[in-house]
Formats: structure tokens, sequence, C-alpha cells
């Protein structure tokens, strides 16, 4: 077990990009997911900080990548706010990118089209949908992302560009689901608990030559 000074000293090590000295705390028992006082862990400052190397190093000790800090900004949403592409993608393969944060139920969609629609781009909410984002997924107000857009399309113009975005992707990502729940019901592919859908590499190779 290690102490609170290794999970300390194991956060300031990610924070600085020490790869070397996280691997050895965390194999000693400290803390992988410490987090300061705002509630950021080691993964989140490695997102903040584009920083690969010890994106890896932290999944190698099953670091939480949906742990949120105290704002409920998980590593994934960080990545995407600094727009670190290969960053974000690569925390996919851990992260749930249709995860509902804290109180507020907010997924990176509705994150994604905050920051979007403040800097009048669409580069977000194209990430988060074609990996497989669900713009139906409501917050605790019920108020999906694609309902926000439209809402807020009366005041802000641009909002409406996201939500043709998200309506753009959201038939694709609806028909892959009713592909695999299919598959699923009969028997020939197994549901993976604890990610945001199933895993089925042959499956959906198929798939998606049946869609081109």
């Amino acid at each position: 077990m290690g102490s609170r000074a290794m999970d300390t000293n194991l956060l300031n090590a990610a924070k600085k990009g020490d790869t070397d000295s996280v691997d050895d705390m965390a194999s000693e028992g400290a803390d992988i997911d410490a987090a300061d006082v705002n509630g950021r862990t080691g993964l989140w400052f490695a997102a903040a900080n584009n920083d690969s190397d010890m994106v890896q190093i932290l999944f190698k000790h099953d670091a939480n990548a949906n742990q949120e800090d105290n704002d409920g900004i998980t590593p994934l949403i960080k990545a995407l706010e600094s727009t670190h592409w290969r960053l974000a993608k690569q925390l996919l393969e851990r992260a749930d990118i249709n995860h509902q944060g804290g109180d507020t139920f907010f997924t990176a969609l509705h994150s994604a089209l905050n920051l979007d629609l403040k800097e009048e781009g669409t580069q977000r909410v194209e990430f988060v949908m074609k990996n497989g984002g669900n713009a139906r997924l409501a917050n605790a107000q019920g108020l999906s992302a694609l309902d926000l857009a439209r809402t807020h399309g009366k005041q802000w113009p641009h909002a409406l560009k996201l939500a043709e975005v998200m309506e753009e992707y959201k038939d694709g990502v609806e028909a892959r689901e009713k592909y695999v729940a299919a598959k699923i019901d009969r028997g020939i592919v197994k549901e993976m608990r604890g990610t945001s859908a199933p895993v089925i590499a042959p499956a959906t190779a198929r798939f998606r030559r049946m869609q081109s």
C-alpha cells in the first residue's frame, strides 16, 4: 500500500511527464488515480499536456479514464477542449465517450457543443459523433446535446450548424446500435460489460462494408 505522500509524488511526477517515476511508484502501491484539491488526476494532466507516453503508463496501471475533476471535466473532455485529437483517440481505448458525469449528467458531447459553440467550430462535435457519441443522452435537466443545439439556434445560428452535424452522424450511430443489438440477440457476439458498446471487430468490419 502506498502513502499519501507517495500518492502526491506520483501526481506531481505525472504533471511533469516523468513516466519512469510514475511507473515505479504505481508498482510500489501509490494510487494511480490520486487527485489534487481540484479533483485532477495524473491522467487529467496527461490529457492537458498532450502526453501520450504518460497516458500509456497510467493505463498500464489501470488509471480511471472516466474520473472527473471537481468541475465534471474528464481527461477526454480536457483533451477535446485542448484539441489534442490523437491523445483523445488514445483515451478512447479506456474512456466511455458517452459517460454521463456527476450531478449534471453532462456527456463529452454536451461539452463539445459548448466549446464549439463558443469558438464557432465543429471539430469537437464531429470527433465525438464519429467515435460513437450519442446525441440523445439527456443531462440532469432532461436535455440532450441535440436538444440544446436546436434551442440555442434561436439565439446563435451556429448552434443550428452543430445540430446538423449531430443529425448527420446520428443515423449511423443508431443503425450500428440496432445492428449490434441484433447480433447480441442472435448470440453472434457477447456484450462487453462496462463499455459503451460491445466489442465486435469482425462484425463491425462487415457493418462498415455494408455502409460504404
